[in-house]
């Protein structure tokens, strides 16, 4: 009989992935019936900026939401100031330029049956594109 030996050979590759925090979007959270960025929620931001300054390539859209308290036209105009509220930290503070910031409506998050203030529903995401 013959005896054979194996070898097995591994090739270790390092490949940097980079990435927005785990996700591909980030959650800034408002207060009921607020469009105003509080210190804590604007920190968040950093990272997505940091993100965008190394990824010229990429944009950010932004979407509104607002909790299922109030009118619809109300929840609505809340949802567009609260947008505006980011937009502008992210142009004015962070100097992102406006033509790397999209806008889409986001709306009224419906909750079935419950009345009351979620806070997850009261928010901007802010989601990676390709431009």
């Amino acid at each position: 009989p013959r005896m054979v030996d194996t070898v097995t050979v591994t090739e270790v590759q390092e490949k940097t992935i980079q990435t927005l925090l785990h996700e591909s979007k980030i959650e800034v959270y408002f207060g009921i019936n607020e469009s105003t960025l509080t210190e804590e929620q604007r920190q968040k931001l950093i990272p997505a900026v940091e993100f965008l300054q190394k990824n010229p390539e990429v944009s950010i859209e932004l979407v509104g939401f607002a909790d299922n308290t109030g009118s619809v036209a109300y929840n609505i105009a809340l949802t567009e100031k609260r947008v505006a509220a980011v937009t502008q930290a992210l142009t004015d503070e962070f100097k992102i330029a406006p033509d790397r910031i999209s806008v889409s409506n986001g709306g009224l998050i419906v909750r079935g049956r419950s009345k009351g203030s979620v806070e997850e529903d009261r928010k901007v995401e802010l989601r990676v594109i390709k431009k």
